[in-house]
């Protein structure tokens, strides 16, 4: 997930196409998103790679536990 400071979706552009979709989620609205949705978040880590911020969880389905 992309990491934002305030949850929003922007468009990526090229050659004045769209040509991705992005979803930028605050840390808590990602936790709380997968805890909606019965995911037990197991390992969660954020890090940065070039000019861009992700959060990653290792998250397993609770209603299979």
């Amino acid at each position: 997930m992309l990491n934002g400071k305030s949850d929003s979706a922007k468009e990526s552009y090229f050659d004045g196409k769209v040509t991705r979709h992005n979803l930028y989620l605050g840390k808590d609205t990602f936790l709380d998103f997968l805890k909606k949705y019965s995911f037990t978040v197991e390992n969660f880590i954020e890090f940065r790679r070039g000019h861009t911020n992700y959060l990653i969880a290792n998250a397993v389905d609770a209603r299979e536990i």
